[in-house]
């Protein structure tokens, strides 16, 4: 049952990430997931490499998502994004 979750969460996001640029928690905040220079949208790959900490069942993974967190926290942004050149930007609706 773990497995599937880490599975289907997984999913959640990358599906979501590549093909709209959002979840629907960022659709509500007008949040989205970017290249870094802003143009390019996300491509499977970033996408999949963006959201790898989600796979819990992996062993050690859930270390390397506390890792990310603190780096959030340090930073200001996730490892995962700088590694991969993604960032969460805000566009204001008129």
């Amino acid at each position: 049952m773990f497995v599937t979750t880490s599975i289907i969460l997984f999913g959640y996001f990358v599906l979501f990430d590549f093909v709209l640029s959002q979840t629907p928690g960022k659709i509500i905040m007008n949040l989205y997931v970017r290249k870094e220079d802003g143009k390019k949208p996300l491509t499977l790959k970033d996408s999949l490499l963006r959201n790898v900490c989600s796979l819990y069942f992996i062993p050690f993974m859930f270390l390397f998502w506390i890792f990310d967190m603190g780096y959030f926290l340090i930073k200001g942004r996730r490892f995962l994004d700088k590694f991969n050149n993604t960032r969460i930007t805000y566009e204001a609706t008129s």
